[in-house]
Formats: structure tokens, C-alpha cells, sequence
């Protein structure tokens, strides 16, 4: 089983759900969310139906799925941009560079104008997206922030070229 970024096919639908859970508890910590319980994410199957949306799994050495990556095109997002929709690693497996090789991973395959979104209180995202911005992005992120219905967040704006680092 290869390891770091990987097509996610249907059969791995019930991975990504499994590690969703966790995901969006974690997620909730930073948003302005008053409600408590499991949370739900109606665009999973989206992503194997729809072609201008890819689900990938980040797997560490032994193959076994460690996070995700949910990708949409410009085609579905109607912005002109492609849009990291959900980028997560579980917390074993952070600090690793295996999510810094996943996101690269994604960039080289869709080069062209990006947009990430990160709550303002997640000030290890932030940084991890700082991080990668300047290390992969064909010229500086611009970082504006908007209000989202969850609460404040902060909005990268960048391009990867074709061929990037």
C-alpha cells in the first residue's frame, strides 16, 4: 500500500467518514458553533459523484489512512478558484511532514489560482498555511479575513504554477 497522498476511491469513503468525526469536533473548538453532538458533512459523497470534486487519504508508511484531503475545482466552486475544501492529519501523525508532502502533493497536481480558509483561532492552521503558502505558492498568499456563519476566518488567496517546487 503506497504511503502519502492517495486517490480516494469509494471504498475509502468509510475511512474518510470515520476520521470526519474527529475532524470537525476539532474544527468546532475554533468556530462559533453552539451546538454540541456529532456533527454532519452532506458533501462526502459529493466527492465520488461529482468530477470537478477529489477526495484524497494522506497514509502513513504502513499504508493505513492518517487524513484526508477534499479538493473542489474551479468548476464547483464558482470562484475561478480551486479550493482545499477539508485538509486534516490526525494529531498522531502531525509535525511528521507527511501533511506538508500531501498539500505539495495536491498543488503540483492542480496548478493555478488556490484559496484556503482558516479559522482565525486556529493559530497552529494558520501557521501550518503560512508555512506552505510561502514554500509552494508561485508568489506571496494574500491573506484577507472574512465572516463566515461559524465566525472569522482568514481567506489565502494564491497561485501554484505548473511544474512548482
Amino acid at each position: 500500500m503506497p504511503s502519502g497522498l492517495v486517490e480516494a476511491g469509494p471504498e475509502d469513503a468509510g475511512a474518510i467518514r470515520a476520521m470526519l468525526g474527529p475532524y470537525l469536533e476539532e474544527l468546532a473548538e475554533y468556530a462559533d458553533l453552539h451546538e454540541s453532538g456529532p456533527h454532519d458533512y452532506p458533501y462526502l459523497d459529493a466527492y465520488w459523484s461529482e468530477a470537478a470534486r477529489h477526495p484524497f487519504t494522506i497514509r502513513c508508511e504502513e499504508g493505513n489512512p492518517v487524513g484526508f484531503v477534499l479538493v473542489r475545482l474551479p468548476e464547483s466552486t464558482g470562484t475561478g478558484r480551486h479550493q482545499l475544501a477539508e485538509f486534516y492529519v490526525s494529531p498522531a501523525h502531525r509535525r511528521s511532514g507527511l501533511g506538508m508532502k500531501a498539500v505539495r502533493d495536491v498543488w503540483r497536481r492542480f496548478p493555478g489560482a488556490w484559496e484556503v480558509q482558516v479559522h482565525v483561532r486556529n493559530v497552529a492552521a494558520v501557521g501550518f498555511w503560512s508555512t506552505a503558502t510561502r514554500s509552494f505558492a508561485s508568489s506571496e498568499a494574500r491573506i484577507t479575513e472574512t465572516v463566515s456563519s461559524d465566525g472569522p476566518r482568514l481567506r489565502f488567496h494564491f497561485d501554484i504554477a505548473r511544474g512548482a517546487r
